[in-house]
């Protein structure tokens, strides 16, 4: 690092003060790093609670056809719905193109798109699908 900011004409002024705070950002990096990998393991003791999985679920699950189920949903969008779901998810056009086509914000778009697909999960767990 501090070869790379000689190298690029940049004065340091105190280079061991310099690699001594680098150094530490490191180690503190990596500390918070190591913690939040801790943080996302689960105990052993919970990982049997976990790995369980109903076996009604399972076959639900298993059962479900999941094509017929889509394209129940999809006819229960309206129209300008229908229109943004095809859009996206099946001619997968960029959120900025949208925008464009639609005359609207990108921001906007992205707001139909996440009310959209959260719509899209209410109905697949009302079918009994999820």
């Amino acid at each position: 690092m501090l070869q790379q900011k000689l190298n690029s004409g940049e004065i340091i002024e105190n280079p061991r003060a310099f690699l001594y705070r680098t150094a530490d950002n490191f180690v503190r990096r990596r500390k918070e790093e190591r913690a939040k990998a801790k943080r996302r393991q689960v105990p052993l003791e919970y990982a049997g609670d976990i790995a369980s999985v109903d076996a009604d679920y399972l076959t639900a699950v298993d059962e479900t056809d999941y094509d017929l189920l889509a394209e129940e949903l999809i006819k229960t969008l309206s129209d300008d719905e229908k229109a943004l779901y095809d859009l996206r998810f099946v001619r997968k056009t960029a959120v900025n193109d949208i925008a464009v086509m639609l005359e609207i914000s990108p921001a906007a778009v992205s707001m139909r798109l996440m009310r959209l697909r959260e719509k899209i999960k209410r109905k697949v767990y009302e079918k009994g699908g999820g």
